[in-house]
Parts: structure tokens; sequence; C-alpha cells
């Protein structure tokens, strides 16, 4: 745009711009043509005006179902919250968009255990599942790949810091009561009584580890 001898660009990325003035007696007829960038200029705070659909999404990664209710992790949407009790009809009921990076999930009661990745795991109430809401995080030092629950007691297979018990007896404080470090990476685990199972994926001496979680600070 044109206006009182100034040239103002109206659009971003490249703009090219062509001065063109008619000869006469005197001049030849010239022409010139300049192109120059604009960039994008980003405001100094973003902020969000609304979404479609109206809440996050993200890769399904794992589920866990209790009654009519399914628990479903989303990577970076975090843990979401269905109505299964119409299978043909399944029905978003609520959610929480965790920090990290959601990839499982177990659920004990009105608690959701999620391990979030290099956020460590959460405590989430879900006695409501129209509103979750987070009451306590632990960091586990390597990232939460998998989480399983007895009873108060949780199990991570934390990565590099291979196996990681957390006690979640106090829901706001979270701690870690051992470890159990294997030879690579813990990608898996599960809980029989009062054993867990630790899957490693280190090429030599990984496999499955079979580790006594009678006590949680014992390491057999």
């Amino acid at each position: 745009v044109v206006a009182d001898g100034t040239l103002t660009a109206t659009g971003m990325g490249p703009v090219t711009v062509v001065a063109e003035q008619a000869g006469n007696d005197l001049y030849e007829p010239a022409s010139v043509t300049k192109t120059f960038n604009r960039p994008v200029v980003l405001p100094d705070k973003a902020e969000l005006l609304g979404q479609w659909p109206p809440y996050p999404n993200g890769s399904a990664l794992g589920v866990e179902v209790q009654g009519t209710v399914a628990y479903v992790v989303l990577g970076g949407a975090g843990l979401q919250v269905y109505d299964v009790s119409n299978p043909a009809a399944v029905v978003r009921v609520g959610g929480f968009d965790t920090p990290g990076y959601a990839v499982s999930v177990a659920v004990s009661g009105t608690r959701a255990y999620v391990a979030d990745g290099s956020a460590g795991v959460h405590v989430i109430d879900v006695s409501d599942p129209a509103a979750p809401v987070i009451r306590g995080t632990v960091a586990t030092g390597g990232d939460a790949k998998v989480v399983k629950v007895s009873g108060e007691t949780v199990y991570v297979a934390a990565g590099s810091e291979g196996l990681v018990i957390v006690d979640a007896s106090n829901a706001s404080e979270p701690k870690v009561a051992g470890k159990f470090k294997t030879n690579g990476s813990a990608v898996d685990v599960d809980v029989t009584g009062t054993m867990a199972l630790v899957v490693d994926d280190d090429w030599a001496l990984g496999g499955v580890h079979v580790v006594d979680v009678s006590e949680a600070d014992r390491k057999s």
C-alpha cells in the first residue's frame, strides 16, 4: 500500500515492489523491481482461543478398563477418560493433559497412575472421571515407560534406571521406596505376588529379570 509517499507491506514473506515512470522529452522510461522478505513477527505471548476437537488428542499408547470406564494414555495428550458402557458409542467424559509424554496407565480404586516419560509418574485422582485431578508426582530418574500397581505400591519400568518401586500411600507425596538396576533399559514390568518380572532390552545381558519385591528396598 502506498500512501503519502510511504510504502507499507501488508503481507508476510517475500514482497516484490515494481516502480515505473513514464518517459518524456528529457528522460527514457524507467522500471525498477525490488524483492525483500518481510519476516513473520510472533507475539511475545500466545493465548489459546480454542481448538477442535475441544480437548487434547494424540497417539493411543495404553489403556486400562475399570467397569464401564476406559482410561487411555495418548502421548502428548496425557490421560483421557471414556465411557464404554455402550461399545457402539464410546463417549469421552474427561481428561488430564500431563506435562510429559504419557505412555502407560494403571488404575486402582479412585487413582490412576500414569507413566509420563521423563516427567516421571503421576498419581491422578479419578474419583470424578469427568474431572481428573493430579495429586502428586514422583521422579523416576529414567524415563517412566510402563507402570503397574498393587495396592498402593507402584512398579515402574524406568528405562536406564531399571525397576523403580514407588510408595504411593500418600497420594500427594509419592516417594521412591526401592530400585533394581537392570543391565540395559527396563521397558516393561508385571507383578505377581512378591515377584516383579522386568523386561530389559540389553542385547547381551537383558531378557526377563525376576525380582523379589517382598521388601521395597531389597534387591535380589
